[in-house]
């Protein structure tokens, strides 16, 4: 026993010295043949003393894996950057139209921070992950920073300037922010002397980054999406240059006639009610309704199909709104009746939701169905806040009032929620219009990548509302759409709710945010049709939202219809390509300029085996040669040796 004790002793000492080197390997995929590569590039952060840092960040992407991210930082990150590692896995691989859950992503980031926090790396990471799925050679000679969104696009950051400067020490000709932050606001302490008192005043500063940069050597260019990153490196594009309007199946032609003509049947019955109540408010409300079901009419004959659509939906509010005032006004203020027809007509649909066979679908069926679980899950959302607005008491429900005056609020939110249950049972008789076969397993496998961007995107939108101290309400529904999509044990539910939650978040984070959504809302159109296009342009969604988003000029819509095309496409071309490998890709010499005009040379890790890690050049990194390794050997060698002399003891 005494003669093992060394050498066991011996051999933690020897795996703890090699400890380091097993920690930054990535591991091997030699028993599958597979592939992987490796990208190399600066990022740039804000230190706690408001100066600017700079780091590596290196991304090795390996074949085949699970969807897997793995991230090792240092010093030590906050959550969000683990969420950054997540989302710019997923939108690389959308943008380069992989497989994510096909691959392991690896993401070693190191820093001259005290700790490594913050969504602005996230712009970086993606790029890096999209160079290495390209096979395009490694630089760096430029940096990155914003935020990257599942969708693609690129996200607003702070400490511009701090940052410029951090790149331009560390070499750097090219500096990519995002859209719209070329002139950037920093406050400056200025010092005033008040007879014998010394005042500190924060003081608003505007700087134009681009022509700082030209004074520090650097490029400054600005990107509003993954792709416009990726253009400005390698000078080329992933996307479709146009787009198009889309030519709609003429089965959702006939089914959205067949709506139109529902809600005019709707509008008809409710009108019986409406006129008892003799309220000119609530005239008025009808009337509006019957016009926006006009207006719904003539898009219709103008081959605006989509839009027709939403248009009949708010003219079916509209009219619910009428009804319900006009009922609440004959009977006390009490709409009881009405809260149970909602709440029922939910129940029915979730059960309805619930037991349609998505197995018997395509996944063109399943998209359709999707779209039915989003709307449900928003339908209860307002339901939910009528109650919430309503005055409740032994099981009856009545609108408040105060001083004479009505609040109309409950009623407003509840016929929201039954015109949304209209809407949804639209989506609900789409899908039995293509019927086919689905994979129930590949269904739950994406419905969960998709549950956890939805997850991510909600966290930063609530992060970012909180710090810039911006009105919170608009993240109520997105956190209410996630945390269904988290309890819904049905996997298309999932997808829908998490598809329209990020589409959310990602739309008020521009609104709010972004000085460039006009812009954004193009890239990602152009996104949307790209991945389209890879599928023979067989996503129902996408074509609608995208005819929609060209058909309007509301940026704020834009912008949500095409995030939800974006989505919706890619969504659809996991379900299709679920025997689709990703292919390897090329594996050019990878060459890394220093400043110095130095040139390292590294080569392409060969097909299934471990990628060599590449540094950033001016980034201190341990390095662990085979010395280390030839020490523990001899080590081990003096352990087995002085095992050997030490007696054998009596027992």
């Amino acid at each position: 026993m005494h003669r093992i004790a060394p050498l066991v002793l011996t051999a933690l000492i020897a795996a703890s010295m090699l400890s380091p080197v097993l920690a930054m390997a990535v591991p091997s995929s030699t028993d599958t043949a597979g592939w992987s590569r490796t990208c190399s590039v600066y990022i740039v952060a804000v230190s706690s003393s408001g100066g600017g840092v700079t780091g590596n960040l290196t991304v090795t992407v390996v074949y085949p894996g699970h969807g897997r991210v793995y991230i090792s930082t240092s010093p030590a990150s906050m959550i969000d950057t683990q969420g950054s590692a997540r989302l710019a896995a997923f939108s690389a691989s959308l943008l380069a139209g992989v497989d994510m859950t096909q691959l392991d992503f690896y993401y070693d980031v190191e820093s001259g921070s005290i700790i490594i926090g913050g969504p602005s790396a996230g712009f970086a990471m993606a790029l890096a992950t999209l160079l290495a799925l390209e096979g395009v050679n490694c630089t760096t000679n430029f940096a990155v920073t914003g935020m990257i969104q599942p969708d693609t696009s690129i996200g607003p950051v702070g400490g511009l300037k701090e940052k410029l400067e951090a790149a331009a020490s560390a070499g750097a000709k090219l500096f990519i922010i995002p859209a719209g932050q070329e002139v950037y606001k920093y406050y400056k302490t200025v010092y005033k002397r008040i007879g014998p008192l010394v005042i500190a005043e924060r003081v608003p500063v505007e700087v134009n980054l681009t022509s700082y940069g030209e004074k520090l050597g650097v490029r400054v260019e600005t990107a509003a999406s993954l792709d416009e990153g990726y253009r400005l490196v390698t000078g080329k594009t992933l996307l479709v240059e146009t787009v198009a309007k889309p030519r709609i199946d003429h089965r959702i032609q006939a089914l959205i006639k067949q709506y139109l003509a529902q809600v005019n049947i709707t509008l008809i019955k409710l009108n019986n009610t409406i006129s008892q109540a003799k309220n000119k408010y609530v005239e008025n409300l009808y009337n509006n309704a019957t016009r926006a079901l006009k207006e719904a009419t003539n898009l219709y004959s103008h081959a605006h199909y989509y839009q027709a659509a939403l248009k009949a939906v708010e003219s079916l509010q509209t009219a619910y709104t009428a009804s319900y005032l006009a009922y609440a006004i004959s009977h006390d203020l009490d709409i009881t009746a009405q809260v149970d027809e909602v709440n029922a007509t939910l129940q029915h649909l979730y059960n309805q939701l619930d037991n349609t066979d998505y197995k018997s679908l395509s996944p063109v069926g399943v998209e359709s169905l999707e779209k039915a679980w989003a709307k449900t899950g928003i339908s209860a959302y307002y339901y939910q806040k009528a109650l919430q607005a309503l005055e409740s008491s032994n099981g009856k429900y009545k609108l408040p009032s105060f001083l004479g005056r009505i609040d109309t609020t409950g009623a407003e939110y509840l016929a929201e929620a039954r015109a949304l249950a209209s809407w949804s049972w639209f989506w609900l008789n789409a899908s039995t219009l293509y019927p086919g076969e689905t994979s129930p397993d590949r269904v739950r496998q994406v419905a969960l990548v998709l549950l956890a961007e939805a997850r991510t995107a909600v966290a930063y939108l609530d992060t970012l509302l909180n710090e810039a101290g911006a009105p919170t309400t608009g993240e109520e529904l997105p956190i209410y759409l996630t945390t269904e999509a988290m309890s819904t044990p049905n996997p298309v539910g999932k997808l829908g709710l998490s598809i329209e939650a990020i589409a959310l978040s990602t739309s008020i984070i521009h609104e709010t945010f972004t000085l460039q959504p006009a812009r954004t809302a193009s890239e990602l159109l152009r996104t949307a049709e790209t991945i389209a296009s890879r599928i023979n342009n067989t996503s129902l969604q996408e074509k609608l939202l995208v005819s929609y988003a060209l058909s309007i000029n509301n940026t704020r819509d834009q912008l949500l219809s095409a995030s939800k095309a974006v989505l919706y496409a890619y969504t659809t071309q996991l379900l299709l390509q679920e025997t689709v490998k990703p292919q390897k890709p090329a594996s050019p010499v990878q060459t890394t300029s220093t400043p110095a005009g130095v040139t390292n040379k590294t080569t392409p890790s060969q097909e299934g085996k471990t990628p060599a890690n590449t540094t950033a050049p001016g980034v201190a990194r341990p390095q662990y040669s085979l010395t280390i390794a030839l020490v523990a050997l001899v080590t081990l060698m003096i352990g087995v040796i002085v095992g050997a002399l030490i007696p054998r003891s009596s027992q």
